[in-house]
């Protein structure tokens, strides 16, 4: 293939990406890229200019785009840095999540009798149980540092894992090639890590992409409530519990991070659909 190939196949890859796909690269550059350009500082204050207005209102200057919180603090730059730290967490969250939840599932799909048993008793405590108040339990015992939070998020998400890569895995163990590998006397490790595995990876991805908009709203959640990151952490679940003493006086300080992980959350819950559609023919 020649490089002017290349290049022709590569932009009509980049023009049939969804919208939705293109939000969340400009999100993530933003969040990987903006904490470090010069001016972005969300810890500085300026008691002179408190709540000051966005630009585009009346009272705001360009020296604050989108104005100040109460402490005089440029909310363009903590929505910036908010975003890095936000997108972190839940996807670290999912990570965690997705790889626990996929080994207790390939376990129990596989192994069953009182593995099974266990863990699917387990998964089901768990998917029953309240979130919040699991959350709130293990963050006001431990503490509500970035580990215990991201940690927590990934209690919360493990099961739905755990249930769905068990259901494909049961499926799965009655073909005839992993019977075939168990007649050739492959260790059960080895069938699971090298056979099974691969043939649950595209529903753990669309399973993962989804949650991260769900990981992202529990976070702002939490932050709400009071039980996320403490400051002077910036994220915009901070932000958003920050903003409660200042819903009339100062609507943009929730207005304006509540929009933005509304974008977020769709944009991911859209192209998430995308790639169910794309790998689960039965969705079409």
């Amino acid at each position: 293939m020649t490089g002017v190939q290349r290049k022709s196949d590569l932009r009509g890859g980049l023009r049939r990406l969804p919208l939705s796909a293109w939000v969340l690269v400009v999100f993530a550059v933003v969040g990987s890229i903006g904490p470090f350009l010069p001016g972005i500082d969300p810890l500085t204050q300026d008691l002179t200019s408190r709540l000051r207005p966005p630009a585009f209102l009346d009272g705001g200057t360009w020296d604050h785009p989108l104005g100040t919180d109460q402490l005089g603090r440029d909310v363009l730059a903590r929505l910036v840095v908010g975003c890095r730290l936000s997108l972190m967490i839940a996807s670290l969250s999912v990570l965690l999540g997705a790889a626990f939840g996929t080994l207790l599932g390939l376990l129990a799909g596989y192994r069953r009798g009182p593995v099974d048993i266990v863990i699917s008793r387990l998964t089901e405590t768990q998917l029953v149980f309240p979130s919040i108040l699991l959350a709130m339990a293990i963050v006001t015992s431990v503490g509500r540092s970035l580990p215990v939070i991201v940690v927590t998020l990934a209690i919360i998400g493990w099961a739905q894992y755990a249930r769905v890569v068990r259901a494909e895995v049961m499926s799965l163990r009655e073909r005839p090639f992993v019977r075939g590998l168990e007649a050739a006397g492959m260790g059960p490790a080895r069938i699971m890590v090298r056979h099974l595995l691969p043939n649950v990876l595209n529903t753990i991805l669309v399973l993962g992409s989804l949650q991260v908009g769900h990981m992202l709203l529990a976070e702002s959640a939490m932050g709400f409530l009071g039980i996320g990151l403490a400051p002077p952490a910036t994220s915009w679940g901070v932000m958003l519990a920050e903003s409660r003493s200042f819903l009339e006086t100062a609507p943009w300080l929730a207005v304006i991070p509540g929009l933005l992980i509304t974008l977020v959350v769709l944009s991911i819950n859209f192209f998430g659909d995308r790639l169910r559609h794309r790998h689960d023919p039965r969705s079409r």
